[in-house]
């Protein structure tokens, strides 16, 4: 990490108790900052992104409150995915982001969408992937331009319209001097910008427009073509990674039908979809998210796996409960100590071990009589982050009356903090 990633990363550990949430940041802070994770991220490696996730799709719910690690558990799993070879999409669900509008849900996916060795993320970064994949493979045939022929000649053999499209934005990258207004049409229509394109521009690509009563189907047919379309970029699949997924359902009467109903069309496609879709998909909530679940049948029986649970050894269990990722308090000493040594790049000093060997154990006993109203991991590294802060320049060992009083006024923060997100989110 650059120093101004550290600074940046420590910054926002300090105000929030969360590590930055940008991919690429994420991709070098994480061993400084990764605790307790590692065993689960690597079971969900083995059993899925090297074996089952290469064919067909699967599906998982991450529940924690909030604060729990759901956010740093989808980060570690995004960068196992990048490793294993996998492209990767991470977002958030937001206001307009929801399964309720498949489009938006679909934009916000191709826009973060991210493969191995690739510094942007988009459709361009992929399709200049499938560019160089599809020219590698060719040139090792007796006739690498009639293989390129093929290629192009099966994708705009699609049903739907997306291998068309694809096919012609492809064809601008391999001829630069082709049409350009066309290869902007293209990159937007794959964008999912499908009502910023005229008429014109929709004429140019022989598209129709798409009425407003189909929009959701479309928005689904999207997604399925991208999921399928992805291994052409010499990938295994997409690793798909939706946080604060509780935003999704916080719709009421027909609208949250709507969502459930999307929801369980993605989980559980037809088998003949399902066959061609290379895709680990997990859904990170709070778990409250359990509750609204109840209230679609479907769902609850496709995401209740009867037997073992996850945290009990079994790989198969379609929900995984972050409270149960190992003893409180050993997860947090192990939090704290790997703290002290980033607040030691960040400050370039070392810092004194017995003291704040001292100072983790004593604020670790006060944040766990505090954990429920605020979640202990959060309020731990929130805390233990603002007291290093404070002895960059002169270290004391903190008494336990004063440490009590620093996480009731941490407690009030983070709740604050919540407050607001909720407000504008």
């Amino acid at each position: 990490m650059t120093d101004e990633e550290l600074r940046d990363t420590w910054s926002r550990l300090v105000e929030y108790g969360t590590p930055n949430e940008d991919l690429d940041v994420a991709m070098r802070s994480m061993p400084e900052l990764s605790v307790g994770i590692d065993d689960w991220v690597e079971r969900l490696a083995k059993h899925y992104l090297r074996d089952l996730c290469q064919r067909r799709s699967y599906f998982k719910l991450v529940i924690g409150p909030y604060g729990s690690g759901k956010t740093h558990f989808l980060l570690a799993l995004a960068l196992k995915a990048l490793e294993e070879n996998f492209a990767v999409a991470f977002i958030k669900c937001k206001e307009g982001i929801s399964l309720e509008t498949p489009i938006n849900f679909y934009q916000e996916i191709v826009g973060n969408l991210r493969l191995p060795g690739v510094i942007k993320p988009g459709v361009k970064g992929l399709f200049k992937a499938v560019q160089q994949n599809w020219r590698n493979q060719a040139n090792e045939t007796p006739d690498p331009e009639f293989t390129i022929g093929t290629r192009f000649d099966e994708l705009e053999e699609m049903q739907f319209p997306f291998g068309r499209v694809a096919a012609a934005y492809l064809r601008t990258l391999e001829n630069p001097a082709l049409d350009k207004e066309k290869a902007r049409c293209a990159q937007m229509w794959l964008n999912g910008e499908i009502e910023a394109l005229s008429r014109k521009d929709r004429e140019g690509l022989s598209l129709g427009a798409v009425p407003s009563r189909e929009r959701a189907l479309f928005g689904h047919r999207l997604l399925d073509a991208l999921v399928s379309f992805i291994p052409n970029a010499g990938v295994h699949g997409l690793v798909l990674l939706v946080d604060e997924s509780e935003n999704m359902v916080n719709a009421r009467g027909k609208a949250l039908q709507r969502v459930l109903n999307t929801m369980r069309t993605l989980i559980d496609p037809k088998p003949e979809e399902r066959k061609s879709c290379p895709l680990f998909c997990m859904f990170a909530a709070v778990p409250d998210i359990e509750e609204k679940i109840q209230m679609y049948q479907a769902l609850q029986t496709r995401l209740s796996v009867p037997g073992q649970q996850f945290h009990e050894g079994s790989n198969s269990a379609a929900r995984i409960y972050l409270e149960h990722l190992g003893q409180q308090s050993n997860i947090l000493h192990q939090i704290g100590v790997k703290l002290l040594t980033f607040a030691e790049k960040v400050h370039h000093k070392d810092y004194n071990i017995d003291i704040q060997s001292g100072n983790i154990e004593a604020l670790i006993d006060v944040t766990i009589i505090r954990q429920a109203e605020a979640d202990s991991r959060r309020l731990f590294v929130k805390a233990w982050c603002n007291l290093l802060e404070e002895q960059s320049t002169e270290e004391r060992r903190y008494g336990k009356d004063e440490l009590q009083n620093r996480i009731a006024g941490v407690v009030e923060e983070l709740k604050v903090h919540s407050d607001s997100e909720e407000e504008h989110p």
